[in-house]
């Protein structure tokens, strides 16, 4: 049941499909698998059996390495193994958990950027506004509630891409064509300006 007892891809694809990892035995070549570098990869159903898991205990204590296929899946391809994926991943595989250096560092990018990008918002919103002027002469900003992190609640801040009246009758999901999108609003969404103002919310 042992996949192969090397990191290496090239020694893995001649021996299981990696799309399926249905994992066959591997023969070991050479010198004894406790002095080979690398690591080998067990599948759960080896574990339940109290022979194998006992020779396995021993070449760990010998220093060789383990892996479950989904981590040496991750670390072959670079991806995450989708199949048989689910919430227990992040708490054991890659629990989530607060990363105060990264945290702040992703502060500051964000206050930058977001300064950034509200002082191009300012130059931007005057001639949105001379546009709207002569078209509908309603508000440059639409604002709207939204939930957040840990279930708090802000507003979203973006360029007014329909009419005043759009939710007059309560909020309606947009639809393709949408007749209450204005001239201006049709421009605004095709290049995704009307996202601009959100930058706001970054700060």
């Amino acid at each position: 049941m042992l996949l192969t007892d090397s990191t290496s891809t090239a020694a893995t694809l001649g021996i299981v499909p990696l799309d399926d990892l249905r994992l066959v035995p591997a023969p070991v070549q050479g010198e004894p698998l406790s002095r080979r570098r690398g690591a080998v990869a067990v599948s759960d159903e080896v574990l339940h059996d109290p022979t194998a898991a006992a020779e396995l205990a021993q070449l760990a204590l010998l220093g060789v390495r383990f892996l479950r296929p989904r981590e040496f899946y991750e670390r072959t391809q670079r991806r995450v193994m989708l199949d048989g994926l689910d919430e227990s991943w992040f708490l054991f595989e890659r629990p989530l958990r607060p990363r105060r250096i990264y945290e702040a560092g992703k502060r500051v990018i964000d206050a930058i950027c977001g300064l950034l990008g509200a002082l191009l918002v300012l130059l931007v919103a005057p001639v949105l506004w001379l546009l709207y002027r002569f078209d509908d002469r309603g508000p440059v900003f639409f604002r709207q509630e939204r939930v957040g992190r840990y279930g708090e609640s802000f507003i979203i801040w973006k360029f007014r891409t329909m009419r005043v009246d759009a939710e007059a009758a309560g909020p309606v999901w947009a639809a393709k064509d949408d007749a209450r999108v204005t001239r201006i609003g049709a421009l605004l969404r095709k290049t995704r300006l009307d996202e601009m103002p959100q930058f706001f919310n970054v700060l």
